[in-house]
């Protein structure tokens, strides 16, 4: 093989160890955390966290009976609750939504009247209200309920008779709360009930006292669950409008916002842009970091080649 095969080959088997060492540095680092940062969790894996409920505590020892008997007698006339029944079931969305609204009216008692007559139409009423009488003018802040679907039709009528300075409307979707609260429901149910069967087969006073104080913490929880999906319902059927009325001789005049000026604006976004700029170093900066050990593995073989190649061209000069 003469000199000019042999540089060819050392430049071939050097490129490609090169170019493989590239490819498993990229695919270590970026693939990696790909595959972490895609995983999107599931609202609920029922799959996973019911089976953790239906084994109810299995190393416990009530009284002398082993938990894994207290799992296989339901109590007489009642059947063992499935708490993965729920596993596949399509809950519907519940959201809460809250509404903050300030007004101002010359007209309190007409607008006083609109309010209580609009609640009644529509299925709400007023939770708390506190009417103070000042020398000139009154005051008043009130808690008002009504049905979700009726928020809009009560805050447009809230205009009638008075103007309206501030208006704040928040939504909180809490269907995800509620289908945790459920299984944990479920699953204090299902013990429940396996207690109660492990009740009737207690023989001893102390099996007794054993089992009927664990049934008492049990019921505790399970009450706590059933008023928390109560009052999670219960908020999202019914909407809260918490509002602030003041009797005024004159309006006071609601300055809508101005958009912003030209040069606010570009600094705004100038100073955005620097940002982006200096996250993308620090981005960098991070990359060589976590690349350090596999660059340092590449650099061995990098290192030997390049040797090699200038000791064959120092020899075939010093040939010439």
């Amino acid at each position: 093989m003469n000199a000019s095969k042999k540089k060819l080959f050392i430049g071939v088997g050097g490129g490609a160890l090169l170019l493989l060492a590239l490819i498993v540095t990229f695919t270590s680092i970026f693939g990696g955390s790909r595959s972490r940062d895609n995983v999107t969790p599931p609202l609920y894996d029922s799959a996973q966290n019911y089976s953790d409920y239906e084994n109810v505590s299995p190393d416990l020892n009530y009284g002398g009976i082993s938990s894994a008997n207290m799992m296989q007698a339901p109590p007489p006339g009642e059947s063992p609750t499935n708490v993965a029944a729920v596993a596949g079931a399509t809950v519907e969305r519940q959201i809460i939504a809250r509404a903050q609204v300030d007004m101002q009216t010359k007209e309190w008692d007409a607008q006083m009247n609109e309010m209580r007559a609009k609640l009644k139409a529509l299925g709400g009423f007023f939770e708390d209200n506190n009417i103070q009488n000042y020398k000139d003018a009154r005051h008043g802040n009130f808690v008002a309920r009504l049905p979700s679907d009726k928020l809009e039709d009560f805050l447009v009528s809230l205009e009638k008779h008075a103007t309206v300075t501030s208006k704040n409307v928040s939504y909180t979707d809490v269907s995800a709360q509620l289908i945790d609260t459920e299984s944990k429901k479920l699953a204090m149910e299902a013990e429940r009930d396996a207690l109660l069967g492990l009740l009737s087969k207690a023989k001893t006073l102390d099996e007794i006292m054993n089992v009927q104080s664990k049934i008492t913490e049990v019921r505790g929880n399970l009450e706590s669950y059933i008023g928390q999906i109560q009052s999670l319902k219960n908020q999202a059927q019914y909407s809260t409008v918490t509002m602030e009325l003041s009797e005024v001789t004159e309006i006071a005049e609601v300055k809508k916002p101005k958009p912003p000026k030209f040069t606010s604006e570009a600094g705004r976004r100038f100073m955005e842009s620097l940002t982006n700029v200096r996250d993308g170093f620090a981005s960098l900066a991070l990359w060589f970091i976590a690349a350090a050990p596999y660059l340092v593995v590449l650099a061995v073989p990098v290192g030997i080649v390049v040797v090699i190649v200038v000791r064959k061209k120092k020899k075939a000069q010093a040939a010439q």
